[in-house]
């Protein structure tokens, strides 16, 4: 049997109360004595950390940089209720916890920290890496980058559709009734957040066999995220940044990638051919992302 080039150990840390949990991908050379830099990773709407990411950790720690990945309050093994609520600003919240633990976590050099984020993470790194100038690289992900971009490309209906159904899981919570949920993803036909052609196979396609996970969400999660824009921040970015982004990706636009391109003075953007889901672990761009990734985080970490 082949020898892991790294080893992994479980973790926890506390966000507002509440415990985080995942997991840290050490080298397999990792001493007590080891200052690796570190990378810290989450996933995008709605999904776990073991949902297509753990292929770039191992990658990752087996190159020499340890990889933290986590997963927000209410999801995964993760404590918190409502579950699977996703609010941009708790989920803010859970990345700085994260980033606190990883700079104090054994074998590990905190001022060489880098963070990752894929698809709605995406954006999370980008805002990350605006507020907190100690990130020396940032690695997004076929990024979601901007509430006005992303509404112009599911359109008036499904975003009426879906508005309706957050305001009435929102006067629901109100009267401390139990949540109304929709899907994560569907099929074309049916309304779900994500309604792509071929997404909602991919996306389960991602989840191990092991899961809990339900496809469902509050709906008033609609409204939290609606004027959600990381691109806004990104000129306060100062550490250099990687964007990769698929070329035919039917849910995020490229467009504030060109934009974002004239906000941040150190940038490097790649692409791989195909939709949204190519890049994750067991996918056909995958070993080229991670390829890409891991060549700039060991270049600047």
């Amino acid at each position: 049997m082949e020898e892991k080039s790294f080893k992994i150990e479980e973790i926890q840390f506390v966000s507002l109360g509440k415990v985080c949990r995942g997991a840290i991908y050490y080298p397999a050379n990792t001493t007590k004595e080891s200052q690796h830099p570190v990378v810290v990773m989450a996933n995008g709407y709605g999904a776990e950390y073991r949902f297509g990411l753990l292929g770039f950790a191992e990658k990752f720690a087996s190159a020499g940089v340890a990889a933290l990945l986590f997963d927000y309050r209410g999801f995964g093994d993760s404590e918190g209720d409502p579950r699977q609520l996703i609010d941009p600003n708790m989920q803010l919240e859970d990345w700085r916890a994260a980033l606190a633990f990883a700079r104090e976590c054994r074998a590990i050099d905190g001022k060489r920290l880098g963070i990752w984020g894929s698809s709605f993470a995406g954006g999370h790194v980008i805002t990350l890496a605006a507020q907190d100038q100690t990130v020396k690289a940032v690695v997004s992900q076929v990024p979601y980058l901007c509430a006005t971009a992303a509404f112009k490309q599911v359109g008036i209906k499904h975003a009426l559709r879906g508005a309706s159904r957050a305001l009435w899981d929102t006067i629901l919570n109100g009267f401390g009734l139990s949540d109304y949920k929709i899907p994560v993803v569907a099929e074309p036909k049916r309304f779900g957040v994500m309604n792509h052609p071929t997404w909602a196979n991919e996306y389960h396609s991602l989840l191990p066999a092991e899961t809990k996970w339900e496809n469902a969400i509050p709906a008033r999660s609609l409204f939290k995220c609606g004027s959600y824009s990381p691109i806004d921040t990104a000129d306060k970015i100062k550490c250099p940044v990687l964007i990769v982004y698929a070329e035919k990706d039917q849910g995020v636009p490229s467009e504030p990638i060109e934009r974002i391109s004239e906000k941040i003075s150190d940038l490097t953007v790649e692409s791989v051919p195909g939709d949204h889901f190519v890049v994750y672990s067991g996918h056909e761009q995958h070993d080229r992302a991670a390829d890409i990734e891991l060549s700039f985080l060991l270049k600047q970490l």
